[in-house]
């Protein structure tokens, strides 16, 4: 069940959907970090350009259904729908209070989102639904062991003809980062022992997986990534 909040223009009548499940939150590292001091931190850090480059990779067409894994406060999931209006645009998060501030966000851009209160390892979502699937900065988070059942669960809900565009922390040594010392209780599993995001893709079923590039920000080296149905 979907429950309507934070309506926008009454006259464009767009608004923002919140599930159910949002009414309880999940522990976790999503709740570590205010929303506020989260999105404060990503602006000094100068990660918008790094999200651009990743909408601009993704290519979402118009009418195409798009899901971000890991949605947060909405920074990614807006640009896709400013650059591409008429996406169908689905965010989920574990954090109810970065849910309710992207609600508040895309409420203020007029712009229409749904967004689910889940966890990346169980999809409330059938098979085959998105065209695309983004996620930024958030495969670190999720532990080892449960990365490829996370990968699984996105390639489940691709479309056949559908594509997986991830942005993360590249793989070898990071400059030290003023910014990543200011996030306490996160976990941040990027360096020389970071599991290769290509071969967790391959393992994961999905097909013709790829590192497309790299660029760098106040939190480090971050790359590019791509993988189909």
């Amino acid at each position: 069940m979907q429950l309507s909040f934070f309506h926008t223009d009454p006259a464009e009548q767009r608004f923002v959907q919140i599930s159910e499940a949002a009414m309880t939150d999940t522990p976790g590292p999503a709740a570590a970090i205010s929303p506020r001091v989260y999105d404060w931190l990503s602006r000094i850090a100068g990660v918008g350009d790094a999200h651009w480059q990743l909408v601009a990779q993704a290519a979402v067409g118009a009418g195409a259904t798009v899901l971000e894994v890991g949605v947060g406060t909405g920074n990614v999931l807006l640009k896709v729908k400013r650059a591409v209006p008429a996406a169908i645009a689905i965010g989920l998060d574990a954090s109810t209070a970065s849910l309710a501030t992207a609600a508040r966000k895309a409420a203020r851009a007029g712009v229409e989102l749904q967004l689910d209160h889940c966890d990346a390892g169980h999809l409330p979502y059938p098979d085959a639904t998105f065209d695309r699937v983004l996620s930024s900065f958030v495969l670190h988070h999720i532990p080892d062991d449960q990365q490829i059942a996370a990968l699984g669960e996105i390639r489940r809900v691709l479309k056949p003809d559908g594509s997986l565009h991830l942005l993360d922390f590249a793989a070898g040594p990071q400059p030290k980062s003023r910014i990543l010392a200011m996030l306490p209780g996160r976990r941040h599993h990027h360096g020389p022992q970071r599991p290769d995001l290509v071969e967790l893709m391959v393992q994961a079923g999905l097909t013709e997986p790829a590192r497309i590039s790299e660029g760098a920000s106040r939190l480090g080296r971050h790359a590019y990534y791509r993988a189909s149905r």
